[in-house]
């Protein structure tokens, strides 16, 4: 039995330590505004979770083994997709690597129409993040070794 509150607590606090050890990259004091904001946040709703996780906990067993397996396989291919953006790009690897886990998540769209469908909405889905990032936010997205 474990508390899963609790745990995403002492995660995301590793998170924003992480992120904090990372700021003295950003050039500009400016620069520095949003991310510092996220990281205060991230943490702020850590801390109310993990208070929480202590006044209420929740307890939890580990029924299903298949499903801790699908969360380790999902963050696999989260690592696969970040290694392969720098080769692939960041569209065509975020398509095939956000397929790859919705497969996961539904096998049933291993059918050749329901394939079809999610090929086609995690197209669309990058393509509008991919737009807002370059177009709206002027943010170059890796383009990847293949493509250049």
């Amino acid at each position: 039995m474990y508390n899963p509150d609790r745990t995403a607590a002492i995660l995301m606090f590793v998170v924003v330590l992480i992120f904090t050890f990372q700021f003295s990259d950003i050039p500009s004091t400016y620069s520095r505004v949003f991310p510092k904001a996220v990281t205060w946040t991230l943490a702020i709703l850590s801390a109310i979770l993990l208070i929480q996780s202590w006044v209420t906990p929740r307890v939890a067993e580990y029924t299903d083994t298949r499903e801790l397996k699908k969360v380790g396989l999902a963050i696999i291919l989260m690592f696969g997709w970040i290694a392969c953006i720098r080769f692939l790009g960041f569209y065509l690897a975020s398509v095939v690597f956000f397929t790859l886990l919705m497969i996961l998540v539904e096998p049933s769209l291993l059918k050749q129409n329901k394939l079809m469908a999610s090929i086609f909405i995690a197209a669309v889905e990058i393509g509008a993040f991919y737009m807002v990032f370059t177009r709206a936010l002027n943010v170059p997205l890796p383009r990847g070794i293949i493509f250049q």
